[in-house]
């Protein structure tokens, strides 16, 4: 795989080969597994589903928002239309604190940081920061 020239032109980089890591692909089904096993356990005893979920997240209610401009926070913050079950966030109503899966998360995180590192050519000069999603940011040296 030729190495991508972080300080180039280019902003966007298919990495495909990603898709063949079985070291990568085990620990992220290893984590999820948990999660959806976990997950299916808490909804069953935790969600009640909202009779008015279908109507406020419909069309016509996005559209309404848009048009008002209100800003709407994320959906897995409301329980009354998510059956979104969110993993160790301190901060976050209801999420499941497990440090099982923590662990399986700072695994599989700490192996794909590695992997985009493995990515540049410049890797001294990347900074891979989680957030649930991978950003990468230039830094100067």
């Amino acid at each position: 795989m030729e190495k991508i020239n972080f300080f180039g032109d280019g902003l966007f980089y298919e990495i495909d080969h990603l898709k063949n890591d079985s070291d990568l692909i085990f620990c992220a089904k290893e984590c999820i597994d948990v999660q959806k096993t976990v997950g299916a356990e808490m909804l069953h005893r935790f969600f009640r589903l909202n009779p008015n979920s279908s109507v406020e997240v419909s069309e016509q209610a996005l559209d309404r928002i848009l048009i008002s401009g209100e800003q709407v926070s994320d959906i897995r913050s409301d329980r009354s239309i998510s059956n979104c079950v969110v993993f160790n966030s301190r901060n976050m109503e209801g999420s499941v604190m497990s440090d099982g899966i923590l662990k399986l998360r700072n695994k599989t995180n700490a192996l794909i940081a590695e992997r985009i590192k493995e990515l540049f050519q410049a890797s001294n000069c990347v900074s891979i920061s989680d957030s649930g999603h991978f950003g990468i940011r230039r830094e100067v040296i």
